[in-house]
């Protein structure tokens, strides 16, 4: 299991996901399913480990992400901010919507 998803928001028809750390191919300290480019990971495994979730997912096309960091910053997939409304890309984020 690469990821989960909550009853309540599948009831309300919202496409989501969670990431777990298993399932994908990146060694000791990043294992498992490091899905961050920033993390000094090998490209190679991130990458895998993306093609796995997104096989997983059964998504097409390429997966948006963002620079975590555990605050209240939500930007939308092309990372322009939405809160504030700046237009300006953001260094990181805590949720990405498309």
């Amino acid at each position: 299991m690469l990821f989960l998803t909550s009853k309540l928001l599948a009831a309300a028809g919202v496409p989501h996901g969670f990431s777990l750390r298993t399932g994908g191919v990146s060694l000791f300290p990043y294992d498992s399913l490091n899905l961050g480019t920033s993390t000094g990971d090998e490209p190679k495994a991130v990458e895998e480990n993306l093609r796995r979730l997104r096989e997983a997912a059964k998504l097409q096309g390429e997966i948006a992400t963002v620079n975590q960091v555990h605050g209240d910053r939500v930007v939308d997939q092309d990372l322009r901010e939405l809160l504030p409304a700046t237009g300006q890309q953001a260094e990181g984020a805590d949720a990405l919507i498309s």
